[in-house]
């Protein structure tokens, strides 16, 4: 589902934007995001996380997918410390696995563990859990719809090319405009951060 969060993230608008202004300028030509002038570390990190939950961009014409923030998994380094404090949010849970152990029964455990608090947590209305509908059959559909109206063709010859199967009886007309609406509303939907959503359907 990454290769899906990509096609829709790379024509968002915003992302356009922020690569030409606050990624491009400091890309090297090896590809790689460098220092600027004084030695400063790239300093948009922090909003690319957290507007597009992104941490290693790509170009927007790239077909290669940036990195998504919900690649990486959070965890804790033992510094040899005795106690260690780890900080959660209140819809997150941590668990301990003893590398020394084999991990597999350390897995299984933590995810059943991890199950039933979900499920006692979603009961209590303490978390909200998110399912998205998977609509791979429509996501071409999608970004097809996207790229008709970046190249500025109208709607009533992209519902013709495109909704083909709404009869053109006397009032397919409308009908067919109805649709690409519908259409175009969950495209920019996935567009403007609905993607993020498809990272987390495997």
């Amino acid at each position: 589902m990454k290769v899906w969060a990509w096609e829709f993230l790379r024509r968002n608008p915003a992302y356009r934007t922020f690569w030409m202004e606050k990624i491009r300028p400091f890309r090297g030509v090896n590809g790689w995001i460098d220092r600027d002038t004084a030695g400063n570390f790239w300093p948009y990190l922090d909003d690319l996380r957290m507007q597009f939950g992104v941490e290693l961009p790509s170009p927007p014409q790239s077909t290669t997918p940036s990195h998504f923030t919900d690649e990486y998994i959070s965890w804790v380094q033992n510094d040899g410390r005795e106690y260690q404090r780890i900080p959660l949010e209140r819809h997150q849970v941590a668990y301990i696995f003893d590398l020394t152990r084999p991990l597999d029964h350390q897995f299984k455990m933590a995810r059943e563990s991890a199950t039933r608090q979900q499920k006692v947590r979603q009961e209590s209305g303490a978390i909200n859990v998110k399912v998205s509908r998977k609509r791979l059959e429509k996501f071409v559909l999608y970004l097809r719809i996207l790229d008709a109206e970046e190249a500025g063709a109208r709607p009533k010859d992209i519902g013709d090319l495109l909704l083909p199967d709404i009869l053109d009886d006397y009032n397919a007309g409308s009908m067919r405009l109805k649709a690409l609406a519908d259409n175009r509303k969950a495209a920019q939907k996935l567009r403007d951060g609905g993607y993020r959503a498809l990272l987390n359907l495997g």
